[in-house]
C-alpha cells in the first residue's frame, strides 16, 4: 500500500503549486493593469481640461469693444472658460488693472507704449479702430478747407481722462501744433483747443448749443455713437489726410517723444467707407481718410500658458473669428508686436504649425513610448488572462483528482473494515466512471489542453479502478463458497448483497 499512500501526497503538491501560482497569476494582472494606466496617463485622448474662469475689460459698457469682449466670452464658454467681462474707463484704466493682476486679459487700443516694467503680454492683434472726428454741421466746410486748423480756439471733446482716444486726440493736435488746455486759456497765443469734459452720456442729451464743437471717437465701425451724433444731431464726418505723415512723424531723437503715451509708428493711414454711416443722403459721401491702430488682445504676465492657448483656439477656431471679427486669421500672430508676447502664444504656434523632421521624431518618440506602454500593458494583462485560465484549469483538473483521491480512500478503509460492503464498492465504481467520463469529455472540449494532465488523471481512476474491481471479485468468490456450503445459487446472494442498506460512511 505504499504507493498507494504516495498519491494523496502528489495531490497536495499539485495543490500547493496551484497556490503559489496564484501570486504569479496576481503579480501578471497588477503589472498589467499599471503599464495600462501608465499608458493612459500619458496619452490622455479623452481628458478635458479642467474649467477656467478670467476676467476682462474692454472699456465702457456701452462702447463697441465691450460688445466684443462680450462675444467672444460667448465663443470662450465653448473651450471650458468662464469670462468675467469688467467695465472700464477705456484702454489706459484696463492696462493699470492688468498691472495690479485685477483682471486677466483686456481688449484695448493699440499704439498705447508701455511701461518698461510692463507686465502687459500681447497675445493677438484684432480688427483696426478708425479715428473718427465728428463737426458740428456749421464747421464742416471751413474744417474740409483747413485740415482741422479751424478748430483753434474750438471747444473739443477728446474722451475720457484714462481713454486711448484721448491720448490719440491730443497726439493728432500736437502734431497740427495746437495745444490742448483745459477751461479758459491764458495769454495770448490762439493755437489751442478748449478740452470739453462731458460724458458720452451728456453729450447725447444735451442741446446742440451746449454740445462740442468737435468730437474725437476711435471705435471699429460703425461706431454707435458716431451714428448717433449724425442721425440725432447733425455732426458730421471730416477726414485726416495726413496719416502717413503723423505715423512716420516719431523719431527716437525727439525728446518729447521718449515721454509720449503713444507711438505713432502703430497709427497707420485707413479709411472709413463710404455710406457706413447712411445711404440717404449718403455717410460719407465718398472712402473717408484717417488714421487708425489694431485693437489688441492683451494678457497678465501672470496668466498660465495652458490658459492663454485655450483662450486663442477660442479666439480663432470659433464663430468669434467667423462672426465678430470676418478675416480674423492666426496669422495675424505674425504682425509686429507691440508688447512682449505672451509664452503662451507661442505655444498655441507651435501647436498649429506644419512638423518638422526634429518634431516629427519628437513626435514619433512619444508614439512609440505611448505604444510600447500600452503594448506591455498587452503583455501583462494577455499573460495575466493565460496564467487564470491556466489555473482554472489546474483548479478544475485539481478538483478531479481529490475526487479520485476520496474514492480511493474510501475503498481502502472497505479493504480494512471487517467486511466488505459490496453495495458501497459498486457505488464508488460508478463514480470512477463518471469521473472518466467527464474526463473525456473535458479533453474534448478544450478544458485539458495538455494531454499530459489527462493521461496523469486517467491512470489514476483506472488505478483506483482496478483497486476496486479487486475487491469486487474478492467479494464475489466469498458470495460463491457460501452459496455453496448453503446449497444455493450464487445470483440470490448477490441481489441479497446489493440491496444491503448502503454504508453511511462518507
Amino acid at each position: 500500500m505504499s504507493s498507494d499512500q504516495a498519491k494523496p501526497q502528489t495531490g497536495s503538491t499539485g495543490l500547493a503549486m496551484a497556490r503559489k501560482s496564484r501570486w504569479r497569476e496576481i503579480f501578471l494582472m497588477v503589472s498589467g493593469l499599471a503599464l495600462l494606466g501608465l499608458g493612459l496617463w500619458i496619452w490622455q485622448p479623452f481628458k478635458k481640461p479642467p474649467p477656467l474662469r478670467l476676467r476682462i475689460s474692454a472699456g465702457s459698457a456701452a462702447g463697441p469693444r465691450h460688445l466684443i469682449a462680450l462675444s467672444l466670452a460667448s465663443n470662450l464658454a465653448e473651450q471650458g472658460i468662464q469670462i468675467d467681462v469688467v467695465p472700464s474707463n477705456g484702454s489706459e484704466e484696463s492696462l493699470e488693472w492688468l498691472e495690479t493682476n485685477k483682471i486677466d486679459l483686456a481688449l484695448i487700443q493699440g499704439g498705447l507704449v508701455p511701461t518698461k516694467q510692463s507686465r502687459v503680454r500681447q497675445l493677438c492683434p484684432l480688427m483696426t479702430e478708425p479715428l473718427h472726428v465728428l463737426v458740428k454741421a456749421a464747421l464742416g466746410d471751413e474744417i474740409r478747407k483747413s485740415n482741422l486748423l479751424s478748430l483753434r480756439g474750438k471747444k473739443v471733446h477728446l474722451g475720457t481722462g484714462s481713454s486711448g482716444t484721448r491720448l490719440l486726440a491730443e497726439e493728432v493736435l500736437d502734431f497740427l501744433e495746437l495745444q490742448v488746455v483745459e477751461g479758459e486759456p491764458t495769454g495770448d497765443s490762439k493755437d489751442f483747443v478748449r478740452a470739453d469734459q462731458m460724458s458720452h452720456e451728456e453729450i447725447e442729451h444735451a442741446q446742440i448749443d451746449d454740445m462740442p464743437d468737435a468730437i474725437f471717437v476711435v471705435s471699429t465701425l460703425p461706431s454707435p455713437l458716431a451714428h448717433r451724433l449724425i442721425e440725432n444731431h447733425g455732426y458730421q464726418l471730416v477726414g485726416i489726410p495726413f496719416g502717413i505723415a503723423f505715423s512716420q512723424s516719431s523719431t527716437n531723437d525727439d525728446a518729447a517723444s521718449q515721454s509720449r503715451k503713444i507711438d505713432r509708428h502703430f497709427y497707420s493711414p485707413c479709411i472709413i467707407p463710404s455710406f457706413s454711416y447712411g445711404v440717404d443722403p449718403d455717410t460719407p459721401e465718398s472712402d473717408l481718410p484717417t488714421i487708425g491702430s489694431r485693437m489688441l488682445l492683451v494678457a497678465s504676465s501672470k496668466v498660465p500658458d495652458a490658459a492663454i492657448e485655450r483662450t486663442l483656439t477660442g479666439v480663432f477656431n470659433t464663430d468669434f473669428a467667423r462672426n465678430t471679427i470676418p478675416g480674423l486669421e492666426s496669422s495675424w500672430l505674425d504682425l509686429p508686436n507691440e508688447y512682449v508676447l505672451h509664452s503662451g502664444v507661442q505655444r498655441y504656434r507651435d501647436r498649429n504649425k506644419v512638423l518638422i523632421a526634429s518634431d516629427l521624431i519628437d513626435y514619433l518618440e512619444k508614439l512609440l513610448a505611448i505604444m510600447a506602454t500600452l503594448a506591455g500593458a498587452a503583455f501583462f494583462l494577455y499573460q495575466w488572462y493565460s496564467e487564470h485560465r491556466r489555473q482554472q484549469r489546474e483548479n478544475r483538473f485539481g478538483e478531479f483528482m481529490m475526487r479520485v483521491i476520496k474514492i480511493e480512500q474510501q475503498a481502502l478503509e472497505s479493504e480494512l473494515s471487517a467486511k466488505l460492503q459490496l453495495v458501497d464498492l459498486i457505488r464508488l465504481q460508478q463514480e470512477l466512471a463518471l469521473l472518466k467520463s467527464d474526463a473525456v469529455r473535458g479533453f474534448v472540449s478544450g478544458e485539458w489542453q495538455s494531454p499530459t494532465m489527462l493521461n496523469g488523471l486517467l491512470a489514476l481512476i483506472n488505478d483506483t479502478r482496478e483497486q476496486i474491481t479487486r475487491l469486487i471479485l474478492h467479494e464475489r468468490e466469498n458470495i460463491e463458497q457460501d452459496a455453496e456450503k448453503k446449497h444455493v445459487q450464487p445470483d440470490s446472494l448477490w441481489r441479497k448483497e446489493l440491496d444491503a442498506p448502503k454504508s453511511t460512511d462518507p
